[in-house]
């Protein structure tokens, strides 16, 4: 691509050229570099109503028996067309009507045939649903009604995908490449290693490598932890992905192999309280590592798709962790609103970052209460977007 030159002329025409600029981005300011269209968005967005508080109505609530099924960390939330909910907790893949009636708890414990140990992420392919199995390694195909069909040994392609998705009729994943990066994982120190988006053959044979997406690890005696944010989304035949610690948003085309634009915006970072320092530092689910504390928390908590535009849940919160900043964007980066979810004050822990909205104009939120049980709840969002 060739770069474009602008040259000198006078002060009155530059000036000129500067305000038609000016009111073109509305305030905002967007470079081309390297072929990417870079967009720095203000702290305040387009919308005079943003930063005001927009509640949440219980309409329903998702909950497991007690018995047979028994929810820890509900995630991986999808919706079908009818409405039906999606997620995986445990090892299981759950399905739930659209009034959260039980449909089925898919996946058996086992390595044998129509068995799985640890799963990946699980996508829908037209009528049917497949599930990644990294031990051992296949993918479990199922019917939307969660009976099996088959399974596909995948012997050449192991390790977890953190996401797939199926786009326009090719399959897409994202895999952590530390697993399998022997270099890597003996260095010590704050290491930059790779997540790299593939494009996966339909009988998951074979690999393409697009585009390897750098995120930072700490690294120590073959142990590391995660420095930065990982979350993506899709829309139409686009990618949205974070994959730093700071603000800052990837929009990928999936036609032309390449980053379209990044857009940002200015953010005051959020401080980690020292006494949760302390209990990050001293995690035991990290097997005696111990990495430097962070002093910031993540900028984004998650991004997800409402109609057409991208919410960026951010790390921006208020009244006692009750109220959660909402940034919202149109297609193109542009920071069009922001607003406060008020989750309700019921004195539960709300698990947002791995909620998930429907277009109608509900957000299914998993969370846990006091004494330790879990749910999912669906909320009306009471606002007119």
């Amino acid at each position: 691509m060739k770069r474009r030159v602008f040259r000198r002329k006078s002060l009155s025409c530059q000036s000129n050229k500067i305000s038609v600029l000016v009111l073109l981005f509305t305030g905002i300011l967007a470079r081309y570099a390297l072929g990417q269209i870079v967009i720095d968005n203000p702290d305040k967005p387009k919308n005079k109503n943003a930063g005001r508080t927009v509640m949440l109505e219980e309409v329903m609530r998702i909950k497991d028996d007690g018995e047979k099924i028994i929810f820890t960390n509900p995630r991986n939330l999808s919706l079908s067309e009818d409405g039906s909910i999606f997620f995986m907790d445990s090892s299981y893949l759950y399905k739930f009507s659209k009034d959260g009636q039980f449909i089925f708890k898919a996946l058996k414990q086992g390595q044998g045939p129509r068995e799985c140990e640890l799963t990946g992420p699980y996508f829908f392919m037209g009528n049917r649903i497949r599930v990644q199995v990294w031990i051992p390694p296949k993918v479990m195909d199922y019917d939307m009604d969660g009976r099996y069909i088959k399974e596909i040994k995948t012997r050449n392609i192991t390790g977890p995908f953190w996401f797939l998705r199926y786009i326009d009729g090719k399959i897409y994943g994202i895999r952590d490449e530390i697993h399998f990066s022997k270099d890597l994982i003996h260095k010590e120190g704050l290491i930059e290693s790779p997540y790299r988006f593939y494009e996966i053959s339909e009988d998951f044979k074979k690999l393409k490598k697009i585009y390897d997406f750098p995120v930072r690890h700490y690294i120590k005696r073959a142990r590391w932890y995660r420095r930065d944010m990982i979350a993506a989304t899709a829309y139409d035949y686009f990618l949205f992905i974070v994959h730093t610690a700071e603000y800052k948003i990837v929009k990928f085309d999936l036609h032309r192999s390449r980053i379209e634009r990044i857009f940002k915006r200015k953010y005051k970072r959020k401080k980690i309280p020292s006494e949760e320092i302390e209990e990050d530092v001293y995690d035991p689910e990290l097997r005696g590592l111990r990495p430097p504390s962070a002093e910031y928390y993540f900028d984004i908590f998650h991004i997800q798709i409402f109609r057409e535009s991208l919410w960026v849940i951010t790390s921006t919160s208020k009244d006692n962790d009750t109220k959660r900043l909402v940034d919202v964007f149109d297609m193109e980066g542009i920071y069009i609103d922001s607003f406060y979810l008020q989750f309700p004050l019921n004195n539960e822990t709300h698990w947002v970052g791995n909620s998930i909205l429907s277009d109608d104009g509900f957000i299914f939120i998993p969370e846990q209460n006091q004494d330790g049980f879990v749910s999912i709840g669906k909320y009306r969002i009471k606002d007119n977007f």
